[in-house]
């Protein structure tokens, strides 16, 4: 199996995508409120069945100071912290 693809291929590849995200925007904009609100109660009880976790703020907070340490151990500059 070849690892590379020609730049035509990626070009198809590419534009494939670009056709089936502007059809799954279309699809969203066509949807009811109640259809999407349906979608998001689906994939809040698939979080919980999945165990996400509740404090999502503590959770963020452990990989922020994990990004920190990388970037320390690769001598990079931690970014200032984002306004809240």
């Amino acid at each position: 199996m070849r690892e590379t693809i020609t730049p035509e291929e990626a070009a198809i590849y590419l534009e494939r995508w670009r056709l089936a995200c502007q059809f799954e925007r279309e699809k969203v904009l066509r949807m009811s409120p109640e259809a999407k609100l349906r979608q998001v109660e689906i994939l809040y009880q698939m979080a919980q069945v999945l165990g996400w976790p509740e404090d999502r703020e503590a959770e963020a907070e452990k990989v922020r100071e994990r990004w920190r340490r990388l970037r320390e151990a690769a001598g990079g500059e931690s970014p200032s912290a984002p306004d809240s």
